[in-house]
Formats: structure tokens, sequence, C-alpha cells
């Protein structure tokens, strides 16, 4: 095309070089325009230009009758070609914009092949569509070749995209996530299902023929091989054409049927699959559907674009091709198997949605796939649907689990206690995300390993445990006490010598042992309670000395009677009642050493003599009174301990099986 003819009355033109537009200026005199000084060349607008005031959009005015036909378009640069047609980039010089001009390369391959060029414009023409490249004119240039001009769009196609993907190209792996792929190919199926609702088969969608911009577009590019349901195919209108396709070498007996055969015809399978027979494009066989194969275009509806659109969301799930033979035989042959094929196969991590959905789209019989191009892009929105609510859910998640991280080593006060509001946040993280594993360690951490702080709230409920286990120790201190009355008869029995002794240790142990009872029955007591259970005992203590000194039996009833107060009673507690053992078991010495009573033993040389003091000592009677005590001490020490560390080992077991339980609930808590 050439430069346009300036007209001697055009009242402004063209100065700025390919790709400026020029501004309109005030002239000196009222109602005429002059030219300013031309704008810079064109470049895309960036991020960092998007907050700039200076307008990318100029005007000018310019005589119409100056650019008739295809003066109106000025050449700048080529942007590709195929196998009869060849696409450059133009400037309107009306509008001042950039336009991509399509041409039939040399004489086009006839009529058939101008034919076909005119139903291409015609048909993306009047697919009026956001993700469909508008037409904007159709005209005839002076060489008088047929052109049609477009809409120049810019981006990256799909293939580019997926195959930068699968090699882990930081630029697009972050600029091309699942989900924005996924999205783009949702919108690619609702184009797809407007030209099916208008009567239009693509027939050669490819994720090359499709190209996402920056600015969030998507389009389906390249409908020359569109087909017109219900009308004869112009791909297939020419005999010759026919001919060669049927002698395709190397297809197999067992491949698909194909219309004609030749045996002339030079198969070429280009480096993006697409085939072509003596420089004509026929598609591209690795995104056909089988009948598309098989029939060579004849008696396809929409469910053919379909297959095309199930293989593009393989290629989308995996970032591998479908199919990568290169030999069309043997890619015929591979077809007609009709093996389903898996996203799952080649990739983890499909959703199983999509990987189902693929393998209908992608189903050898037609019946089988879903019903429009729609369903698909449906079905697709609605996994993105759940996926964006579990985002969401995540995101949650992770911020309850940070409030949590917070809370938990915050000091408790009276009216606050943080690390029940830090599980409790745990709690919430699990219920939006139960496979978090930062919630699964935390909430380990905090119910395992919970501090010895007890919380405001914690503490009635703790004192209450505590109540019962000092009055399981009052019990067994009554029962204690009362098996130790069993001395009284046996005393009366072999014989009393000094009753006042005897009745002060049979008294003190029965007001013990009735104390002890009230302790029990009232379940709660404190300080002065523990001390006077603690005198009495060491009274008990000092009078059991008036049986055999204070040798025999004192310090076996003053190490029983510290062993209950030390596991009972709290720390203050224990150091009273530690005092007041030791004072009533040292009292029988300071009584002998004050010579207030005679003396508990005689010592003569190699032997100790115990002389009959409150009560008589018969060998038979005696022998059994101290295995009688020694029986008592050893059986009721041996109780009360042992029921200690049976409540320790219940409570070391519960806590173990608590943990182990929570890590195999929370698996992404074991390396916490």
């Amino acid at each position: 095309m050439t430069s346009p003819r300036r007209p001697e009355h055009a009242s402004a033109t063209l100065t700025s070089d390919l790709g400026s537009a020029p501004t309109i200026a005030s002239g000196s005199s009222p109602g005429q325009e002059t030219l300013a000084s031309p704008a810079p060349r064109w470049e895309p607008v960036t991020h960092a230009q998007r907050d700039s005031t200076a307008p990318t959009v100029h005007t000018e005015v310019l005589d119409i009758s100056a650019t008739a036909g295809g003066d109106r378009y000025e050449r700048v640069d080529m942007l590709g070609s195929g196998g009869m047609g060849e696409v450059w980039l133009h400037r309107d010089r009306r509008i001042g914009r950039r336009v991509a001009v399509k041409t039939l390369k040399g004489d086009g391959d006839g009529e058939v092949g101008r034919e076909r060029f005119l139903r291409e414009v015609r048909v993306q023409g009047q697919l009026e569509h956001p993700s469909i490249v508008p037409v904007y004119d159709l005209d005839v240039d002076p060489e008088g070749r047929v052109f049609f001009t477009m809409k120049r769009v810019r981006g990256d196609t799909l293939e580019r995209i997926i195959g930068a993907v699968a090699s882990e190209n930081p630029k697009y792996t972050k600029k091309y996530g699942q989900r924005k792929l996924l999205q783009a190919f949702a919108q690619v199926c609702l184009t797809i299902d407007y030209a099916h609702t208008r009567g239009v088969l693509h027939r050669d969608l490819k994720p090359g023929n499709v190209m996402l911009g920056d600015f969030g577009e998507v389009y389906v590019l390249d409908w020359g091989l569109a087909k017109l349901m219900g009308e004869p195919d112009l791909l297939a209108s020419s005999a010759e054409l026919k001919e060669q396709l049927e002698g395709l070498t190397g297809v197999s007996d067992d491949a698909p049927p194909l219309s004609t055969r030749t045996r002339e015809a030079t198969p070429v399978l280009d480096s993006s699959g697409s085939l072509t027979i003596n420089g004509v494009l026929l598609g591209t066989p690795a995104y056909m559907s089988p009948e598309q194969l098989a029939d060579v275009g004849e008696n396809l509806d929409a469910r053919s674009d379909i297959y095309s659109l199930g293989v593009i969301l393989f290629e989308i799930l995996t970032h591998t091709r479908l199919r990568s033979e290169v030999n069309f035989g043997q890619l015929l042959l591979a077809v007609s198997e009709g093996r389903k094929m898996r996203p799952s196969e080649r990739t983890k991590d499909v959703p199983p949605e999509l990987d189902e959905l693929c393998v209908r789209a992608l189903d050898r019989d037609p019946d089988a796939r879903p019903k429009s191009a729609r369903e698909l892009a449906e079905t697709v929105e609605r996994y993105l649907d759940g996926d964006r609510d579990l985002l969401l859910r995540r995101e949650l998640a992770a911020r309850h689990v940070a409030s949590a991280e917070k809370r938990k080593d915050l000091p408790t006060t009276a009216d606050r206690t943080p690390r029940l509001e830090a599980m409790r946040e745990v709690m919430k993280a699990l219920a939006l995300d139960a496979d978090n594993a930062a919630a699964q360690r935390l909430i380990v951490e905090l119910v395992v390993g919970a501090s010895d702080e007890v919380p405001v709230a914690a503490r009635p409920e703790l004192a209450q445990a505590d109540d019962a286990q000092r009055a399981d120790g009052a019990k067994w201190g009554a029962f204690g006490l009362i098996s130790w009355l069993m001395m009284f008869p046996v005393a009366i029995v072999i014989g009393v010598r000094s009753w006042p002794q005897v009745l002060v240790t049979a008294a003190s142990t029965i007001f013990g042992a009735l104390y002890c009872y009230l302790l029990w029955r009232r379940k709660r007591y404190g300080i002065p309670a523990t001390t006077t259970v603690t005198a009495i005992c060491a009274i008990v203590t000092a009078s059991v000395s008036c049986y055999l000194g204070p040798f025999a039996l004192v310090s076996t009833v003053a190490a029983t009677t510290s062993l209950l107060t030390a596991m009972h009673f709290t720390k203050r507690e224990r150091v009273i009642g530690v005092v007041l053992t030791v004072l009533g078991a040292a009292a029988p010495f300071a009584i002998e050493a004050l010579a207030l009573l005679p003396g508990a033993y005689v010592f003569e040389a190699g032997r100790i003599i115990v002389p009959e003091r409150a009560i008589a000592l018969p060998r038979g009677a005696t022998m059994f009174v101290m295995f009688y005590a020694t029986v008592t001490f050893a059986i009721m020490t041996s109780v009360v301990i042992g029921r200690v560390r049976d409540s320790l080992r219940a409570s070391e077991r519960r806590l173990f099986l608590q943990a182990w339980h929570l890590r195999q609930l929370f698996p992404g808590a074991a390396s916490g």
C-alpha cells in the first residue's frame, strides 16, 4: 500500500513519523487549525505511566477523500505469515491507530483460496464478541489484492505461556498461575459457545490460537478454518484437495478412514503440530477430534470443538502436550485407539473435578462429551468459585494462627486468659482449614505444653480437684488412726500398768480419727484444720512411747504421719506438719532427759533392756503387738503410696495418649 497523495485543499496533513499522531493546536485566526509538533512514537502503556496525565490518544484533522481505498493504510511491519496469507502491521491514516492487515499470499490458491479468505473475514466480522478480534474493513489494495483490517491485539499466546510455565520461567510462573489460566479457558469456552449459537465451528482450537493480554483480554484467533454448520465445506470443495488427503503416507489400516485417496500428497506437521499439504493449511491434528480427523471436516457439530477445548484444558492442567506424535499416521493411530487420557496420569495435584471434566471432553464418543462449550465453562467456574472460597478460608485461617501466636505468650491477668484466647483462635483456624500445619502444631503445643500458670477462670475447678485430693487424704488418715486404735484393747488384754498413759494414747487416737472423718465429710479445709490434725498426730506419736519407749514405735508413727502430710498438704502446711511431727517424736526424749518419767531403756554391756512401762510385756503378747504394728504400718504405707503412684501414672498415661491422639489427628504437628 502506498502513501496517500496530499490534496491541495487539505487543511491538515500528517507530519509525524510512523506510529506518531500529531496533536491539534489553535491557529492564529478563528476557525483555522495547524498541526503542532508530532507526538512521540507509539509505545505500549506501562504501569509507571498509568498515573501520568499526558494523553496517549491524539486527534487530527485531515481530508478523508485523500485516503481512499488502499491509500488509507500505511505499512509498518510484518506480524506473521501462514500457509496462504500474511499479516502486516499498518497505520490507519484516517483514524490514527495501528491495525492488523491480512492479505492473501501470491495467488492465494486460486478461486478456492480467495473464497475461503472472504469466508473468513465475513465469519469473523459477523461474530461480534469481546474475545473475537473485530474486523474493521474489507477492501482491495492498489495491486488488486483483497485485504481486510482488524484490531491489532497484543499479548502472549496460551501456547507460549504454557511452555514458559512448564520450563519454570519466573516471569511467567508469577504472572500466570493455574487460576488465571483456568479463568482464561472458561472465557474461551464461552466465546466458542457464542460462535456455536451463531452456527459457526472454529475447527482449529489450540493454545496457539488463544491470546492473553496484559489487561485481562482473552482472544480466540484465526477463524480461517471456521465452518458454517449445515453449509458446504470450502476446505473440501476442491476434488484435488480431497484426493490429496486420502493419500497421506504412514496411515495405518486401523486408523479412521479418510474421504479420498491419492499417491502424490506430501503431509507435513510443523513445529506447532499444524498439518499442511502442498502449502495448504488443514488444521492441527493433535487438537482435532477423532471425527474431524476421520471425516476431513464433514458432518461435524459443536462437539468437535468441545474435544479440542478438552485438549487445551489437558495442557493447562499438565503443562504437557496431550499428543506428541510427529508422524501424522502415528497420530491417527493413537487417536483411533481411543485410550482415555487423564491429566492426573501426567502430573499430581490435578483437581478431581477438572480431571473428570477433561476425560469427558476427550471421550472418543461425541455423545459422552459435555453438551456444550458453556457447560465446560460453567464446570470450570464452579470449581474456581469453590477454589476461591478455599483460598479465602486459608487466608482467614492464617490470620487466626497469627493472632494465636501473638496471644499465647502474653501474661494471664484477672480479667484475661491469653492462652485460652490463643486456643480459640487456633480452633477457628482449624475449622476454616483443617490441614493448616501451623495451626496443628500450635494446638498441640497449647494443649500438651500448657504452662504452670493457672488461669483465673480455671482456679475454682482446680481448687475443687485439690479439695477432693485432700479429702481423700483425710479419709486415709482416719483409717490409719482407727487401725492404730486396735492397740488399746490389746493393751487391756495383756495388762495395763499405767492407765493415764494408755488412756491419753487411746483418747488422742480416737479424737484424731473422728476429726479426720469430719474433714473427709467437709470436703474442704485449710491451714487451721491441717494444723489441728498434725498436732493431734504429734500427740499420738509422743504418747505411743508409753508402750515400748521412744525407739520402737515412735519413729514409724512419725514417718507415716509425715508421709500423709507430704502427699496431701500444701507447701506451707507441710512445713507446719513437719515441725509438729518432729516435736511430737522428740517429746519422749525430752521428758526422759528431764527425768519426768522413768527411763524407757536400760543399757547394759552387750544389750538393751526394755522395762515394762504403761503395759505389761509378756513374750507372746509383745511379739504380737510388734508384728501387728509392723504389718499395719507396712500395709498402710503401701496402700497410700500405691494410690498416689497409680493416680500419677494415670495422669501421665492420659497426657501421653492425649498428645498421641492430637498428633495423629493433626499430622502437620509432627515436625513441631
